[in-house]
């Protein structure tokens, strides 16, 4: 099934029932992974539960405030929102993009570093820290000089 959305981020291109801050790619049908929105299958086994999530080698399941967000297979994002829930872009979004895209990114067998990149005319540079030691920061002020962003948050 064709989404709404076709972007390229993190080494994917990714098909999505939501708008997301990425860089837009081709619709051709032809994409790495699935963001939809629905309902989590039941049968999905975690082996490891640990306060908001749960995770095994296949699957990881968020549970957020306001919706449930499975990540699973390397390839599928579904977002359920339990009872009458409203879609908030700006609680959801960042989890997503953050959190879940790393679960995918692993499921794929593919190092995802928390960290920040930029390109340079020599090359991608790479910020690795801890939450709120300055890599979005440095990579934004870098933005502005002319250098493009590469990732924020999440670097496969």
């Amino acid at each position: 099934m064709d989404r709404k959305y076709s972007y390229y981020g993190y080494g994917l291109k990714i098909s999505s029932d939501i708008e997301l801050p990425l860089p837009k790619a081709d619709r051709d049908g032809n994409s790495d992974a699935h963001i939809t929105f629905g309902e989590i299958p039941e049968n999905i086994e975690c082996e490891r539960k640990i306060s908001s999530y749960s995770i095994s080698q296949d699957a990881f399941v968020l549970n957020l405030k306001n919706a449930d967000i499975f990540a699973g297979f390397g390839r599928e994002i579904i977002i359920e929102f339990p009872g009458d829930e409203a879609f908030n872009k700006d609680d959801t979004v960042p989890f997503l993009l953050s959190s879940c895209i790393g679960a995918l990114l692993h499921q794929r067998n593919t190092l995802a570093l928390h960290a920040s990149s930029v390109m340079t005319k020599n090359g991608a540079v790479v910020f690795m820290g801890t939450a709120s030691s300055g890599k979005s920061t440095l990579a934004s002020v870098l933005e502005r000089k002319g250098y493009g962003v590469l990732s924020d948050d999440i670097c496969p």
